[in-house]
């Protein structure tokens, strides 16, 4: 019956997450048909032809209805397929994959060190500082493949201590005020009461009641850390998805464009549906129960 019980919440919880990522993939393919200009004037430039310009529209498919167009990159996102890149010709994905690893890079070394402060700001006070006026680290982030590990921290350094300075509060003080409230619950009082240790108070009755909140916290934050860097990877110019989604927008590379908005939102819902899912699995009444 309680394992009925989780399969059925965790169910629900896919169920939802997919619901919104399709409404994620319309909203995205709407919001990008409203960007200003043409993508074929762009690549054309501004001195083409209204000819030229209506030609090259019928050769990518942008003369079609606006709904068939969506149809049919919702038939490539199911294939895997996120489109080709009208600046380069290429698979959006073969240019997405490389930043995107240096974005979950970055996130690595900002989670593995986990005062908040503005990011634009704290990232040009931090180049000014440790950059201009003691030259201990590089102002941009120089990633090429095949570096090495040193390298690659040495570079991802400052946008890292950056990131690392916008989450590291919240995370902390929502897991206190989170732990705070569970350790005052009644149970407790009658725990302490019955003369159980502190540790055991700890670890036995109060953290296995507050992992849910925990974790969703982490799971925000991390998100965050992924998909809401652009800022951080444009002050430094570091080859992440998010520098790579604001010269797709410069360029009116409309495929790359949503595909980059497409994965922030995956990866956002990815992320806290399974932070709802350790939520589910963790929460010690089903354990009880189940036992």
């Amino acid at each position: 019956m309680v394992r009925r019980l989780i399969v059925a919440a965790v169910g629900r919880r896919l169920l939802y997450a997919a619901s919104l990522l399709l409404a994620v993939v319309v909203v995205v393919f709407v919001a990008t048909q409203w960007l200003p200009g043409s993508a074929a004037q762009a690549l054309l430039g501004q001195q083409a032809t209204p000819e030229a310009v209506a030609a090259l529209e019928r050769s990518m498919g942008l003369d079609a209805p606006a709904w068939q167009r969506l149809l049919r990159w919702l038939a490539q996102l199911l294939q895997g397929d996120l489109g080709t890149s009208y600046v380069t010709h290429q698979p959006v994905w073969n240019e997405l994959a490389p930043r995107l690893l240096h974005s979950l890079a970055l996130a690595s070394v900002v989670t593995a060190l986990a005062v908040p402060l503005p990011e634009f700001f704290t990232g040009y006070l931090l180049i000014l500082l440790l950059s201009v006026n003691l030259a201990w680290l590089p102002s941009s982030s120089v990633i090429h493949p095949g570096m090495g590990l040193s390298a690659f921290l040495l570079a991802a350094a400052l946008p890292a201590l950056v990131l690392l300075l916008a989450i590291a509060g919240h995370i902390t003080g929502m897991a206190r005020a989170a732990l705070a409230e569970t350790l005052s619950a009644p149970y407790i009082e009658m725990a302490r009461i019955k003369g159980v240790g502190h540790w055991r108070l700890l670890w036995r009755h109060a953290l296995p009641n507050t992992w849910a909140p925990i974790v969703n916290v982490i799971a925000l934050n991390l998100a965050y850390l992924v998909v809401g860097a652009m800022v951080v990877e444009v002050i430094f110019v570091y080859p992440g998805i998010g520098q790579y989604m604001v010269d797709s927008v410069l360029k009116r590379d409309m495929p790359a464009i949503q595909a980059c908005a497409v994965l922030f939102g995956a990866l956002y819902i990815v992320l806290n549906t399974l932070a709802d899912v350790i939520a589910v699995l963790a929460n010690p009444r089903l354990r009880r129960s189940s036992t």
